[in-house]
């Protein structure tokens, strides 16, 4: 297992080095100076949280991780990639109801060119997916 999450962890890694287009990184810039210009935290300290929380999750710390990304969010209220991240840990720790309002908040900007960064607004896919198992929860999220 620990193998896996160590796979995962440099997968993650690689994908923060991963080059792109010209016009892919100038758009990137463009959104990460935006990013930062409104920001309380440095570029580098907004990535390095970012890379934590990530860590944290990949290692099942839950808690750990949702203060990360509740500061991360806090930081960036609007980012649907940071209130999907808070509604997973809030899932993982089996509260359903204060997970779905972040989940319902991440699935109306869902895209499928998502790239998981500190820099990305958008949620993945599977924020879909998390929202639709707590909705079958229903019950119990009542």
């Amino acid at each position: 297992m620990k193998t896996i999450k160590i796979i995962l962890l440099i997968g993650i890694i690689a994908g923060f080095t991963n080059t792109a287009t010209a016009q892919e990184k100038n758009s990137s810039k463009i959104m990460s100076d935006i990013y930062i210009k409104n920001s309380f935290l440095t570029k580098k300290k907004l990535k390095s949280e970012y890379f934590q929380g990530t860590f944290y999750m990949y290692n099942e710390k839950y808690s750990q991780a949702l203060n990360t990304f509740s500061k991360l969010l806090k930081n960036d209220p609007e980012n649907s990639n940071l209130s999907f991240y808070v509604g997973i840990c809030y899932y993982h720790l089996e509260r359903y109801d204060i997970s779905k309002k972040y989940l319902e908040d991440a699935v109306k900007n869902i895209s499928e060119d998502y790239k998981d960064s500190v820099f990305e607004r958008n949620a993945p896919s599977e924020a879909q997916y998390f929202l639709d198992k707590i909705n079958e929860l229903a019950p119990v999220c009542e």
